[in-house]
């Protein structure tokens, strides 16, 4: 079920002018390091996303992997897009956010593990997300 949150996340995501990548493959020397749920170019706010969405309640595991992204995948990430998007040649320059989304009922727990480590993440809910959808009543 959680890939119906990644979708519904998905669609949040590609409001304005975004390019959405769903399931990028970050790669390092030795092949595939692992893989996010979203890339997200923002093309109006020249800045680049790096979205991870959860359903879990034991949220260990996730801050764990939000603490490695920073850490470590930003900058695997910026060597990729920098590679690959010859459309942006200034893509090298533009700053990298990480954002989470969580259930509702975990978000004050996220927050404060996360508080702990002193790095900056952008925390949003699923349900935030959820309300920001509607449907496309011109059919």
């Amino acid at each position: 079920m959680e890939f119906l949150y990644e979708a519904i996340v998905g669609a949040f995501l590609t409001r304005n002018r975004r390019f959405v990548c769903p399931q990028y493959s970050i790669k390092s020397d030795g092949g595939d390091w692992r893989s996010l749920d979203f890339v997200v170019l923002d093309l109006e706010e020249k800045r680049v996303l790096l979205v991870e969405v959860t359903t879990a309640s034991d949220l260990a595991d996730f801050v764990g992997k939000a603490v490695e992204l920073h850490d470590k995948g930003r900058e695997k990430v910026r060597r990729q897009l920098v590679a690959g998007f010859k459309a942006y040649p200034n893509i090298a320059e533009w700053p990298i956010e990480i954002h989470l989304f969580v259930r509702e009922d975990r978000e004050t727990d996220l927050r404060k593990q996360l508080e702990k480590r002193k790095l900056q993440f952008k925390v949003f809910t699923l349900e935030h997300a959820f309300r920001r959808w509607t449907w496309d009543s011109t059919d």
